[in-house]
């Protein structure tokens, strides 16, 4: 090493060690006794430091305790929301078939076939040609959803049913608005058969309901009659708008579907085949 180094070395080294010294010294200084000068500044500059430290490892320990808790809330909350959705669907869907059965124990045979057979499913899309014809969902085959499986809404009535095609995770859902859709339903007291079919601009027309049939009145409900072998009985599917009468044989009645197209976010697909309600348990 060249002389020059070595002098210009030697004073910085031997500072430091006069430093490390003092510092071991004041650390030794017995309890009670009189607190140095050195030591009342190096306190004064090491304590800001400790408790800036102390306070940036607790804020990062406490976001992070926090972010973990809320990760765990939401979870817990998405999982509770899918199962009041589920519970709303069930709760509709009996109570629809509480007005067909007719004891106790017909009602509890009833709700014990359909628990567990019920599909929750997401709107991914709708048609790009026309809105009110069809929807996506983002359930298919791999969750045992299939072709002509009713579906329903967050509060138990029809939209729709799947058709093809359907995929692994994806189905199409026909709407009853779809002008190609036609539903078995009955309407008016006392009841009359009829199909309501969709008009393709988000309402609907109860066809083949004669003019000296049951005089239906606006806000009247439209129920399933479960005679077309899709859809079981006492599905609301919507409520009369307005009637009108002309010289044809069937009235001309206009039906505002129960569902909102709106509000559509998620969907329940009733997965067993709708015969299987009327004929036992067919498991």
């Amino acid at each position: 090493m060249p002389l020059s180094l070595k002098v210009k070395t030697t004073p910085w080294l031997l500072l430091g060690l006069l430093g490390a010294q003092l510092v071991l010294v004041s650390l030794q200084v017995p309890i009670g006794a009189k607190i140095s000068l050195f030591e009342r500044v190096l306190f004064g500059v090491l304590s800001p430091i400790q408790h800036g430290l102390t306070a940036a490892f607790g804020g990062v320990r406490g976001l992070w305790i926090n972010y973990a808790y809320l990760r765990r809330v939401q979870r817990q909350n998405q999982e509770l929301h899918r199962e009041m959705f589920v519970l709303r669907e069930e709760n509709a869907f009996l109570r629809n078939w509480l007005r067909e059965m007719k004891s106790e124990r017909d009602i509890r045979e009833t709700a014990v076939r359909w628990t567990g057979d019920l599909e929750t499913a997401a709107v991914i899309g709708m048609d790009a040609s026309n809105v009110f014809r069809s929807a996506v969902i983002n359930r298919g085959k791999a969750h045992g959803v299939a072709k002509n499986m009713p579906v329903l809404d967050g509060n138990g009535c029809l939209v729709g049913r799947v058709v093809d095609p359907v995929s692994s995770r994806e189905a199409r859902v026909q709407l009853i608005t779809d002008s190609e859709c036609g539903v078995s339903v009955l309407a008016g007291s006392p009841p009359a058969v009829g199909i309501l079919k969709g008009r393709g601009s988000g309402d609907c027309e109860l066809k083949y309901i004669l003019d000296s049939g049951p005089e239906l009145q606006p806000g009247m409900e439209i129920l399933t009659s479960g005679l077309d072998g899709l859809y079981p009985a006492g599905l609301k599917a919507g409520t009369v708008r307005d009637v009108k009468k002309d010289a044809t044989l069937f009235q001309k009645i206009r039906v505002k579907p129960f569902f909102d197209l709106a509000g559509l976010g998620r969907v329940a697909v009733l997965k067993r085949p709708p015969r299987d309600f009327f004929e036992g348990d067919g498991r």
